[in-house]
């Protein structure tokens, strides 16, 4: 939707080219009926945006992380949750705020899914990998720092 500033400025443009510009109609119905049943991708966001508040809570109280990992964690899990929705984390986040009291499953935890457990599996195998790592002293800093990154 344009503003009336901007509806001005393109009249006044096309004026100066010797044209007359018309303004596209404007559509006025409601995008998001309440009496609408919530989409698939309604749910997609949904669940993406519950995971994220979930993970960003459990990052937040997690205690063993230094300041600097939680906000790398925090990064990486609004990256992820970013690219599952295919928005920005800004706008998934406040479309689930708009949404939340809405849905009929506010206190539902997601499902966890195939791909979920794998993921959960993968990190629970690089962090104890990371942790052997770390605990092995025969290795050199440097010898160690370049097993993490091939960890990883």
């Amino acid at each position: 939707k344009k503003s009336a500033a901007q509806l001005r400025r393109m009249q006044q443009r096309a004026a100066a080219r010797g044209e007359e510009y018309v303004p596209p109609p404007v559509d006025e119905s409601p995008a998001n009926d309440e009496n609408e049943k919530p989409s698939n991708h309604d749910e997609k966001w949904a669940e993406i945006a519950l995971t994220l508040e979930t993970e960003l809570k459990r990052i937040e109280e997690s205690s063993d992380l230094p300041s600097k990992g939680r906000r790398s964690a925090k990064r990486k899990a609004e990256a992820i949750a970013a690219e599952e929705a295919g928005v920005p984390v800004a706008e998934l986040m406040e479309w689930y705020a708009k949404h939340r009291a809405k849905s009929n499953d506010a206190g539902k935890k997601p499902k966890k899914d195939a791909e979920a457990a794998k993921r959960e599996l993968i990190a629970s195998k690089l962090k104890k990998d990371l942790d052997e790592i770390d605990q092995n002293l025969d290795v050199k800093a440097k010898d160690r720092r370049s097993a993490k990154r091939k960890a990883e």
